[in-house]
């Protein structure tokens, strides 16, 4: 909203000017005053999960791009939008506890 109040008087530098210092001030304050809370015993990245997650954003974009031109219902729009949410979704419950998910239940390495 400040944004479009600062483009309908100024320029459009003037959103950059008046926008970027918050979100810079608010990092800066934010690695100085929170203190570390990770668990040194925790996994650090999921890499299939990156892998995943990346593909399926991809998969999202590429297929509204392309949305207008092949038109929203044609069989290659729908098998990407359900391709990117299939792939997005959460991975197969377990039976046992099916408010957990089954990757919760494998040892940790």
């Amino acid at each position: 909203m400040v944004g479009g109040i600062l483009l309908a008087h100024f320029s459009r530098p003037s959103v950059f000017f008046a926008l970027v210092p918050v979100p810079v001030l608010a990092l800066t304050a934010a690695w100085l005053f929170v203190p570390e809370s990770s668990n040194p015993d925790q996994a650090h990245i999921d890499i299939p999960g990156l892998v995943l997650s990346t593909a399926a954003i991809a998969l999202l974009v590429c297929t509204i791009i392309e949305g207008p031109e092949s038109g929203w219902g044609s069989p290659a729009r729908v098998a990407g939008f359900l391709a990117a949410g299939r792939s997005a979704s959460p991975p197969a419950r377990s039976a046992e506890q099916p408010w957990r998910c089954a990757s919760a239940h494998a040892p940790r390495s």
